[in-house]
């Protein structure tokens, strides 16, 4: 995917919120806010994520690296067939479901007008047990780490708003080829190398999980925020 396909007509799904509240899960019972509701009408974007929402775990979700989360729509297809479940947008816990570029065309640091915001791609998501729990399949994060359709972050560049039937439109593209797939790889999956890993280290980045590549490779140089 080139900068060429800024004009593809892709769109914003569906939007959708939670507020922490109490899950029962294979750890026990925990607040989280990944059951997450489908809002209409135009919704505010801001550097803290989508007005409406909020986070129960403020350092492993959250933040202005990991403002949005992200995923997109046609997975939910796979995984409604995998799981023998309907799925709707916001099963994932994401605040975006999009008919968009997925895992393997994201690129890390691509900026994206989504709606009347601008917002910029900054990490893969790592799926947790809160997953599994929400969906009923304690193998499900397994899966998701094996199968690659992780979702992603957006940070927040211009704040504005989204809302269901917005257009997503590529604005700029940085780092052709790193891909949110290459990103998860070097970070969790297989297989990989420790030179492949440095290259993933760029500015955009998101902190954290430039931590996560340098800690698995012993990898210098770990990015700093964009932002």
């Amino acid at each position: 995917m080139t900068l060429a396909d800024a004009g593809m007509a892709w769109t914003v799904a569906s939007v959708q919120v939670g507020v922490p509240q109490p899950i029962d899960t294979s750890r026990g019972t925990v607040d989280s806010s990944i059951v997450r509701r489908a809002v209409d009408g135009r919704v505010a974007v801001d550097r803290e994520g989508v007005a409406g929402n909020a986070q129960a775990n403020l350092v492993n979700h959250g933040g202005p690296d990991k403002a949005v989360c992200v995923y997109v729509v046609r997975h939910l297809d796979h995984w409604a067939g995998r799981l023998a479940r309907e799925l709707v947008g916001g099963a994932f816990g994401e605040n975006l479901t999009i008919d968009g570029p997925d895992e393997a065309h994201a690129c890390i640091g691509d900026t994206y007008r989504v709606g009347t915001a601008l917002l910029q791609v900054s990490q893969p998501r790592q799926p947790c047990y809160k997953l599994s729990a929400v969906l009923g399949e304690e193998r499900l994060a397994a899966w998701i780490v094996e199968h690659g359709s992780t979702g992603y972050y957006f940070r927040v560049v211009e704040a504005g708003e989204v809302w269901a039937g917005a257009p997503v439109t590529l604005v700029d593209r940085t780092h052709p080829g790193l891909t949110i797939e290459v990103a998860h790889r070097a970070g969790v999956g297989t297989p990989f190398d420790a030179d492949r890993a440095r290259a993933v280290l760029v500015p955009e980045l998101a902190p954290s999980w430039a931590a996560t590549i340098s800690k698995r490779f012993g990898a210098a140089g770990a990015s700093t925020s964009a932002t």
